[in-house]
């Protein structure tokens, strides 16, 4: 979903836009959002949950096919939508994540090109395209052990493209190992014209991290700050690649967010999705005199996991994957209000003209006032799930959604309804209406099939879509460790005739719980624009 709000000119070149603050410069936007304000609305040929990247004027997202593989890179025009190209790229689908996708890394995109990372277990990829979707280079930096799949974004920084490489250490990973390698971890600085290798610092592998880095400056200098479980929040030398500084004690669970530059301090989260989520804040060290960071304090009650926070002024925001939005104040860490918008999250708020705009998983767009009041400005439907983070930039934003249905149990009485109905009904195709004996008989029937329905739980939709060849599946939510995982059961239209357990499948949603999958392994995604 992509809205077009009235903004000031600005690109937005990397995951949460300049330097990853997730702050656009806009004004006039309008105090409520209606469906009179769409401009268009387009289809994506796959699935993903990857944002969107501008550059004049063309947006740059990326999507995949999931269970059919592939990773395909698209250039859309801003204005209306209109593909200017595609490229297409070979991935092979293999074990990860329910909640991730193969399409997960935001592109980073700089005025000559753009800068794309996927992975397969034995490959982590980085490649260079221009504007017109040639490739300029690619990089493969080998073996990727992650029990989830990748999900960092590249970042440019100067004449470099700097990526973090944070992978699996078996003996830190909690719940099932697909692959019983340690990962080597690092983070790699290559020429961003040519992509060869600037520097390469060594990491220690823990569990992966996802989160992307962003530029700190200071009197001392300009550092890149990195969040992970296996150093905490670390700064290094974009030139040398020369660690500077470290807290290492910063997190003791996975790092999915980014860090936040608050002032005189650094904000980072980690947690999981079986709960314990903390926020830390550093005081940053000085390689020069050698002062170490020093701990500012640590929050830990309804703190995110996944969403990145945005920090605008002297206030805080951070949203969490539960919808519960906190403000506090950074310097101390003073809470200024901690209230439920409701909702689960995987994408992350953006501010814009002193508000915070966020999409609930279940395609919710919540808009709320950037003050220390907490107030609820709006709530549009977009109706379509999202865990993307919308892009601010061309006078619009822009929001990436996903329809997406993951198999728990699924239960499909199709075949009783068929034989029941048929045994049941056939003998009245000649029947005498005007007989009171056969129209009683024919009476006699509806209400058995009707007990049939009732007995069996059988879907009413049943009826309309058997005579076509669709199965009308009631799908029961996945069973997992993850408290904001949906709990819903579902309703999916489908002509498969059988689903597996943990099965991800993209359809079009209909409702709040039902789905219509047209083709098996044809995904399909929308992309919309809002004036």
């Amino acid at each position: 979903m992509v809205l077009v709000l009235n903004l000031t000119a600005q690109e937005w070149t990397r995951f949460r836009g300049p330097n990853g603050t997730g702050v656009g410069h806009a004004k006039n936007l309008p105090a409520k959002i209606t469906d009179a304000d769409l401009n268009w609305k387009i289809e994506l040929p796959g699935s993903g949950h990857s944002s969107p990247v501008l550059w004049g004027g063309r947006i740059f997202v990326t999507c995949t096919g999931d269970r059919s593989g592939g990773l395909s890179v698209l250039c859309l025009s801003a204005n209306d939508g209109k593909l200017e190209w595609k490229r297409d790229f070979a991935l092979m689908p293999f074990s990860r994540h329910q909640y991730n996708s193969f399409a997960s890394s935001t592109p980073a995109v700089d005025g000559e090109r753009v800068y794309v990372v996927w992975n397969e277990p034995d490959h982590y990829f980085l490649t260079a395209l221009d504007h017109k979707g040639n490739t300029v280079w690619q990089r493969d930096f080998g073996l990727y052990v992650s029990q989830h799949g990748c999900g960092a974004s590249p970042i440019v920084c100067d004449d470099k493209v700097v990526l973090a490489d944070f992978q699996d250490d078996q003996k830190f990973v909690e719940g099932p190992i697909t692959d019983t390698r340690t990962g080597q971890s690092s983070i790699v600085a290559v020429d961003r014209r040519t992509g060869k290798t600037v520097w390469q610092t060594p990491r220690r592998s823990t569990v992966v991290a996802y989160s992307t880095p962003c530029i700190y400056e200071s009197k001392a200098g300009r550092a890149l700050i990195f969040n992970s479980q296996s150093h905490g929040i670390s700064a290094l030398d974009p030139d040398s690649g020369k660690v500077l500084w470290e807290h290492a004690e910063a997190f003791d669970k996975r790092s999915v967010s980014s860090p936040l530059i608050a002032g005189e301090l650094i904000l980072g989260s980690c947690g999981s999705g079986a709960g314990g989520n903390a926020i830390t804040a550093i005081k940053p060290g000085d390689a020069g005199p050698g002062r170490k960071p020093e701990l500012a304090y640590r929050i830990k009650k309804s703190m995110p996991y996944v969403p990145t926070g945005v920090v605008m002024g002297d206030l805080v925001w951070l949203w969490s994957d539960g919808g519960i939005v906190t403000c506090l104040s950074p310097p101390t860490g003073e809470i200024r209000y901690q209230e439920r918008v409701g909702g689960n999250y995987f994408g992350s708020p953006v501010w814009v003209d002193g508000r915070l705009f966020c999409v609930s998983a279940a395609g919710e767009l919540v808009v709320v006032e950037a003050t220390d009041k907490f107030k609820v400005l709006d709530r549009y439907p977009l109706n379509e799930l999202c865990r993307s983070t919308p892009a601010v930039a061309e006078g619009r934003m822009f929001n990436p959604s996903v329809n997406e249905v993951v198999v728990g149990k699924a239960e499909d009485h199709r075949d009783h309804l068929l034989v029941y109905l048929f045994a049941t009904l056939l003998p009245f195709y000649s029947i005498d209406t005007a007989s009171w004996r056969d129209f009683a008989a024919l009476m006699t029937a509806v209400v058995f099939v009707v007990f049939l329905f009732w007995y069996l739980n059988l879907h009413y939709l049943n009826i309309l879509f058997a005579i076509r060849g669709y199965r009308v599946f009631t799908i029961a939510p996945p069973k997992d460790e993850n408290p904001f995982s949906g709990r819903t059961s579902l309703v999916l239209i489908t002509p498969r005739v059988y689903l597996a357990e943990g099965e991800r499948i993209i359809a079009y949603r209909l409702s709040n719980t039902l789905f219509f999958e047209a083709k098996p392994c044809q995904p399909s995604s929308t992309l919309e624009l809002q004036k």
